[in-house]
């Protein structure tokens, strides 16, 4: 799902235009992964594995079910209202 290593090319664009192939790299650390995993599965229809959550993430994650904020199927959370996606992931992170 996602990489240790998250690549970009320049955000210059006199640089970019000079050497187009030239990419930046970004190395992730395990919380940085967690919280891209959290962010992208609740803003689209891959959804949150719940075994990715420390224990009390899952918490958080399961107060939003049982306040029908999230839905649950085959141990991953499933958001319902993509407008809330990122308020939904904070509170999980909380």
């Amino acid at each position: 799902f996602l990489q240790d290593t998250r690549y970009y090319p320049q955000t210059d664009i006199q640089h970019y235009i000079a050497d187009p192939c030239k990419i930046t790299q970004e190395h992730l650390t395990h919380n940085e992964r967690l919280t891209e995993k959290i962010f992208l599965g609740l803003r689209s229809c891959v959804g949150l594995k719940r075994s990715l959550l420390p224990e009390s993430m899952r918490q958080h994650a399961q107060l939003l079910v049982e306040e029908g904020k999230l839905e649950i199927t085959d141990h991953t959370f499933y958001n319902k209202n993509y407008f809330l996606s990122d308020e939904l992931a904070l509170f999980i992170m909380g």
